[in-house]
């Protein structure tokens, strides 16, 4: 993560980003947080019985853990998606926009593009609340 994000935020934002936690599939060098650890750790590697391992040798349940995506990852996402760089303006100024003053890092945004196009839901500082319909 880059300086200056606000990691207690992010981390509140992907903990109850319950939709985005359930398709998570661990991959090597995920970054998790742990309850009971202070940092975010990465992960050595995801097993396919819904537990994962940490570069420190912990082993833990998925369901456990939260998955930190980094900004990669959600960019790594988006094109894969197709999206165009218009789908993403016209994303920002007709749905982030109202609530920008919730997002504090690219990262927080680019979070909020991915929970808006996969599962219609937008951060309201506190939660993600369903939009109620998808920008056309």
């Amino acid at each position: 993560m880059r300086k200056g994000i606000s990691l207690k935020n992010y981390i509140k934002m992907c903990s109850l980003a319950t939709d985005l936690q359930r398709e998570w599939k661990p991959e090597y060098d995920n970054l998790v947080k742990v309850d009971g650890l202070k940092q975010p750790v990465k992960l050595e590697r995801g097993y396919e019985n819904n537990t994962v391992k940490l570069v420190n040798g912990q082993v833990y349940n998925k369901q456990d853990v939260v998955w930190l995506p980094d900004l990669e990852d959600l960019i790594v996402w988006l094109g894969q998606q197709g999206y165009s760089q218009f789908e993403l303006q016209k994303f920002f100024h007709f749905s982030l926009m109202p609530n920008v003053k919730y997002y504090a890092s690219q990262q927080e945004v680019y979070l909020g593009i991915y929970m808006y196009y996969n599962f219609n839901k937008v951060w309201n500082g506190k939660e993600w609340i369903l939009r109620p319909s998808k920008i056309e």
